[in-house]
């Protein structure tokens, strides 16, 4: 699948080459542009299944929480405000959620692999 987001806008301008108002079911990898009149692009190919039954052959999407998080925390420690200190909290929280689920999945032997 082949997605294309403009960061700007966060908006999808097209998945296969179909324009999308509609966020995709699954992403194997993003192809995103910065701008319309410099274009840069960005290629992330995601991990496709788990890696104990796949191997690593991709990003986990909650890599970009951590991404997420240096960036906001290096604008806070050079232009700190409430809204980016909610947003480092906000983040965290998403981080502390994963965790908790990652090891409730563990406690249930299912961790790992593609079970509920």
């Amino acid at each position: 699948m082949h997605i294309i987001i403009n960061i700007i806008t966060m908006s999808y301008i097209s998945i296969n080459g179909e324009p999308q108002n509609n966020l995709p079911d699954a992403i194997s990898y993003i192809k995103a542009q910065l701008d319309n009149s410099n274009l840069k692009e960005m290629y992330i190919k995601f991990q496709d299944g788990t890696v104990k039954e796949c191997g690593e052959n991709g990003l986990q999407w909650y890599s970009l929480l951590e991404v997420a998080l240096a960036i906001v925390s290096n604008f806070n420690a050079n232009f700190p405000c409430r809204e980016n200190e909610i947003t480092i909290t906000k983040i965290q929280e998403a981080m502390m959620w994963q965790q908790e689920r990652t090891r409730e999945r563990s406690l249930r032997g299912v961790e790992g692999y593609s079970q509920k």
